[in-house]
């Protein structure tokens, strides 16, 4: 699935802000780290709310108004001229700043940012409406692009303008990782006039119906032995159903596809969020015996553990691997229940998550042919399309030309825009892999081992691999050339 994922007491004065806040008073988090931190690794967000946002951008007859969150961290900020980081949530109940993402705090510490966090619509606490079915025309790329528009211009005249008494305008400058990485792209394509730059991370630009492409590239992360344990695991598995769905902690009567959908997901994000190699040494030596006893048994030999015990025993390490690691990580086998998209209450990413998947960008994972394909041949196109009338009532596939059409894909006219993609990143097929066309733009695959989805914007340590340090250090460059005119980093604004 596409999840989509700092300091000291603020030495600067706090951020007079004239919108309604949640919560009881700020946020702090500290980093856990026995070592010395880093003067960004502490910082306190507050969470605030803009009451005034439109419900639809697209008719002028509408004037209702809805409320949407966003957050602040303004503890580096020298006010009221600084920089501003305008961070993007997507498809998720945003948190403000990520805690395992830190990265842009580092960069506004060293360029005394302002940063500036905001909610999608129709995830988390933002609902323009509720999300039936009849109002889900409101949930789309190009309405959540308006909301950030409208928000930050709104933010700029009264929470710093007025606020501060300040006539100038702050340089601001947008961040996004996956399905927000396309958003910042797309939204310094859009809006060029509102921020002089991008980073877009990981960024899914490329709208795509069927999408074997991302299998391809698990397997080829996974590395040939495990990419061969995960086949066989999910023929063993297939094999036992329906009885097997319980050993998952699933309801006996989920669908086959949804369930085997999860079984291809625990393996995915393995590989998508770095954690390939916890997870191939999990099952990889059971496999290596298991053919072996595979071997003997052609043989009429009878040593050792036979192949039937092996195949329970791998089977088993990876109902453990599955239980915990990827559940402990926040998911769940109802997460996977079409039934469970029929919830209308706030906070169900999933179902609107599934509605932009059916209507707007696809990114389809379908099945590969047999012999070479991880996932359940259950998983294609029909299968999704099933899973959208299922939900939805939807009976055409989604627009994803009409998306690509508009912002460009693979082709989006920007500049001042950096992609960053991980090599192992399966994501990186729906991304911008060379530098598109227009002024400054740049594209980086981060080569190294578990570098994946969004690999740059995590926090960064001392381990991390040089090359990862390295991208790091050119993207800050670039956004100091953009944010602070004396940078030695020559860009165009």
């Amino acid at each position: 699935m596409l999840r989509s994922l700092c300091i000291l007491a603020s030495i600067f004065a706090v951020l007079p802000i004239v919108t309604s806040r949640i919560a009881t008073g700020p946020t702090w988090i500290t980093l856990d780290d026995e070592n010395v931190q880093p003067p960004w690794s502490q910082y306190n967000q507050t969470e605030h709310v803009y009451k005034d946002q439109l419900v639809d951008h697209f008719n002028m007859v509408d004037d209702r108004r809805y409320s949407q969150r966003y957050w602040t961290v303004d503890q580096f900020w020298s006010s009221p001229d600084g920089p501003v980081l305008f961070l993007l949530c997507g498809e998720y109940t945003c948190p403000g700043v990520m805690p395992a993402r830190l990265y842009p705090l580092e960069l506004a510490y060293q360029f005394k940012a302002l940063v500036v966090v905001a909610e999608h619509r129709f995830y988390g606490k933002s609902y323009p409406t509720n999300s039936s079915t009849e109002n889900l025309y409101l949930l789309n790329s190009r309405q959540a692009l308006n909301d950030f528009a409208r928000f930050q211009t709104w933010f700029q005249r009264t929470q710093i303008n007025e606020a501060y008494k300040y006539d100038g305008t702050n340089k601001w400058f947008v961040i996004g990782g996956s399905y927000p990485g396309a958003l910042s792209a797309w939204y310094r394509s859009k809006y060029p006039h509102l921020v002089v730059g991008s980073l877009a991370s990981s960024a899914v630009v490329e709208a795509k119906l069927d999408f074997p492409e991302f299998d391809a590239q698990v397997e080829t992360s996974a590395g040939p032995e495990c990419a061969a344990a995960l086949r066989n695991i999910t023929h063993l598995i297939e094999a036992r159903l329906p009885k097997i769905k319980t050993d998952f902690q699933c309801k006996a009567d989920i669908d086959d596809g949804d369930f085997m959908f999860l079984i291809a997901d625990t393996a995915v994000e393995g590989v998508q969020y770095g954690g390939r190699t916890k997870m191939c040494k999990q099952i990889v030596p059971t496999f290596r015996r298991l053919r072996s006893a595979r071997r003997r048994a052609r043989f009429g030999s009878r040593r050792g553990q036979s192949a039937d015990e092996l195949e329970d025993d791998l089977v088993q390490r990876f109902v453990n691997y599955t239980i915990n690691v990827f559940y402990a990580d926040g998911n769940s086998c109802d997460d996977y229940d079409r039934r469970s998209n029929f919830d209308l209450s706030e906070g169900n990413d999933g179902r609107s998550w599934m509605w932009q998947t059916c209507t707007e960008v696809g990114y389809w994972q379908t099945a590969r042919p047999v012999d070479v394909s991880i996932r359940s041949q259950r998983i294609d196109r029909r299968y999704y399309m099933d899973m959208c009338h299922y939900i939805f009532g939807v009976t055409e596939y989604p627009r994803v030309d009409e998306t690509n059409e508009y912002y460009g894909g693979w082709n989006i006219s920007t500049s001042n825009t950096f992609f960053v993609n991980g090599i192992e990143d399966p994501w990186q097929h729906a991304s911008v892999q060379k530098v598109p066309e227009g002024v400054n733009n740049h594209a980086i695959t981060v080569n190294c081992t578990n570098c994946a989805h969004c690999v740059e914007l995590y926090t960064p340590t001392d381990n991390d691999a040089s090359v990862l340090k390295d991208t790091r250090k050119k993207v800050t460059a670039f956004v100091g050339a953009l944010i602070r005119p004396s940078s030695d980093y020559e860009a165009s604004s």
